[in-house]
């Protein structure tokens, strides 16, 4: 592993290499525009430099590299316009990674566990491949895909019963933004991995550590992601005539996962407070849409009396709330 020394002049070296290389070819383009030459004439420049991805690229990345903007698929994909770039890419992923990627992908932390379920290295091993980096940014990819299916076929459609909306979302806005709001969209990601690494375990012994680790909060939250509508779930967006089978079999294993995560929470649950846990998604479901009530920010002061041990049948001088299971768990601001 290179020292804290090395890995700064790489990424120093990388980011110079990017820079100046950017702007050279920015100028040879405009140059190439205003005065067309034959191809061989600009061999800095290859010919897949010329398609629109390539034009796009050449004149947006010197601006996110200059305010720290940079995304992995920025420098993954600049680095296959020239040659020497590819190298520092591939020599240099581990700083890249570490300096590039963990400020740009959303929950990091678990899309690299994900990385693991997948086969990849271990956390603590880092990442030594670009196939490996690779990797993470095609989920990501996936993930946002999914995100904006639940947002055109589920965000739309969502109700906030009694609750005046304008208290937690814009003021004068009557329901719910028909997007997720930044917190929303961060449970909706987190929610997402772990679904996602569950599924990739087929060890039992193994789920069920990944599910002991997990919080009682962030089990509601995961119990509402298994329940997605079919086709947006992980690895369900099968197109093809010859994936019915592939996209079937995935379907039903989320199913009997989903039912498992709920038997699971339900135990924890009964364990922690000594009752039976409340039938929100029944009772509040004039407050959601579609089995999702739980993920949205008009429903975090509800979903934080029925985690932390709401005793509805007793005065409020009795009831017993264990303020520790809200805010021992993760924050979705991180």
């Amino acid at each position: 592993f290179p020292s804290a020394q090395v890995e700064k002049r790489i990424l120093l070296a990388s980011y110079r290499i990017l820079v100046n290389q950017v702007f050279n070819l920015r100028r040879i383009f405009r140059s190439t525009c205003d005065n067309p030459q034959p191809a061989h004439h600009n061999d800095t420049i290859r010919s897949a430099a010329y398609s629109p991805r390539k034009r796009r690229l050449l004149f947006t990345i010197p601006s996110r590299v200059a305010d720290g903007r940079v995304l992995p698929s920025n420098v993954f994909s600049f680095a296959s316009t020239y040659h020497q770039l590819q190298d520092v890419w591939f020599e240099g992923v581990t700083t890249i990674y570490r300096h590039v990627a963990k400020v740009s992908i959303t929950c990091e932390p678990l899309a690299r566990i994900f990385l693991t379920d997948q086969s990849g290295p271990a956390p603590k091993a880092g990442i030594q491949l670009a196939s490996n980096l690779h990797q993470m940014m095609r989920n990501q990819s996936m993930v946002h895909k999914a995100i904006i299916q639940f947002e055109s076929d589920i965000v739309s459609k969502v109700r906030t019963g009694g609750l005046r909306a304008e208290e937690y979302y814009s003021p004068g806005i009557d329901g719910h933004p028909p997007y997720l709001t930044r917190t929303e969209r961060r449970r909706f990601i987190r929610s997402y991995y772990q679904l996602w690494g569950l599924l990739e375990l087929d060890n039992l012994q193994q789920r069920r550590s990944r599910l002991q680790s997990i919080s009682l909060k962030q089990l509601f939250y995961l119990c509402e992601m298994s329940w997605l509508p079919n086709g947006m779930g992980p690895g369900e967006d099968v197109d093809s005539e010859s994936g019915a089978a592939i996209y079937q079999q995935r379907v039903q294993a989320r199913q009997a996962l989903s039912k498992w995560i709920l038997e699971y929470t339900e135990s924890m649950y009964r364990r922690l407070h000594g009752q039976d846990m409340e039938l929100i998604w029944v009772i509040a479901m004039d407050e959601g849409y579609c089995d999702s009530l739980i993920l949205w920010d008009h429903w975090q002061n509800s979903l934080k009396e029925v985690v932390c041990g709401r005793r509805t049948k007793e005065p409020p001088y009795k009831r017993e709330m264990h303020w520790e299971l809200w805010k021992d768990s993760p924050n979705e601001d991180e």
